[in-house]
């Protein structure tokens, strides 16, 4: 997994957690959904979602919340997570 060890690394500076997925959707041939799954403290499992356009280079926040098994917390917008996922897709 070597391809993504970048994706390893801004989950674990930023977002304090361990990679646990990573899941691209296509939604059509200019947009794509991201799933970035986690682990926190050895607890809590989370998800963050974003939607990405990728013929404006654009990153749109689709969601952050706890995958509990009972009920799905909303969780705040990490906006440097957000920025690093976007220098991985669209760096020159």
């Amino acid at each position: 997994m070597e391809k993504y060890a970048r994706f390893t690394k801004i989950t674990n500076d930023i977002l304090k957690g361990r990679l646990s997925g990573l899941s691209f959707n296509y939604e059509n041939k200019n947009q794509l959904h991201v799933i970035v799954s986690y682990e926190l403290n050895d607890y809590f499992w989370l998800d963050y979602e974003l939607d990405v356009d990728l013929e404006h280079k654009h990153i749109d926040y689709a969601s952050h919340h706890s995958k509990g098994s009972i009920n799905k917390v909303e969780l705040n917008r990490e906006k440097e997570f957000e920025e690093a996922v976007s220098e991985f897709f669209f760096a020159s």
